[in-house]
């Protein structure tokens, strides 16, 4: 059993290796000689754990989801008392910041994720891994959404993908602003702005044409 904890223990560090690589040379710079040295192991031994740089890329990828994943899971509770006590956009706010720049960590995660995000990839691999990460974030949005719904804080009128689809758009624009200038979007005012936009769920939509009506 130790040492099985010490191989998951080593691929983490490695793992978090990897994301130092990344945000300083780019993922470009990610090769395998290039994580062993930041780890300060020979290039033989991060071959144990990762065969090649395309699989030392795709384990750092998931990483940022699989991390994110357990803070959310480590939150169910508190959101669940929310959610009883009668404050669902508090309770759905609370689960989408766990996907948002907000702390030191997730920072330093979502940055790794744009560095991913922007890189070109010559592995279709680290496409579909984006793909699929980018894929649960909408489904996080899509749960959000579904969860106002069910406690009578979404509008009539609204249509579910619609929204759906405008909260994954500020979320994704959120996380952006705050990573690229902190300074005008710091994390109270990402917080502030996420719970302005899910209160206004709870109106009814506009008829379409309204807004142009005299």
């Amino acid at each position: 059993m130790p040492r099985l904890v010490d191989h998951d223990r080593r691929r983490t560090e490695l793992v978090e290796a990897v994301w130092r690589v990344v945000l300083r040379h780019g993922v470009a710079g990610a090769s395998v000689r290039t994580v062993a040295k930041e780890a300060g192991l020979s290039v033989g031994s991060v071959r144990h754990f990762f065969a090649d740089q395309d699989e030392l890329l795709h384990v750092a990828m998931r990483e940022v989801a699989r991390r994110a994943g357990t803070r959310i899971a480590a939150d169910e509770d508190v959101r669940r008392r929310l959610a009883e006590r009668g404050e669902p956009v508090e309770a759905v706010a609370r689960l989408l910041e766990q996907a948002m720049p907000l702390t030191t960590d997730q920072a330093t995660e979502a940055r790794i994720w744009f560095a991913f995000l922007t890189h070109d990839a010559a592995d279709p691999a680290v496409d579909d891994v984006r793909r699929e990460l980018d894929e649960d974030l909408r489904g996080l949005c899509e749960r959000s959404v579904a969860a106002l719904a069910e406690a009578g804080a979404l509008g009539g009128g609204r249509d579910t993908a619609v929204e759906t689809t405008l909260l994954w758009a500020l979320v994704d624009g959120l996380t952006l602003r705050i990573l690229l200038d902190p300074a005008t979007t710091p994390p109270d005012a990402a917080r502030t702005a996420l719970r302005a936009h899910l209160r206004q769920l709870a109106q009814p939509a506009v008829p379409s044409g309204a807004a142009g009506d005299p």
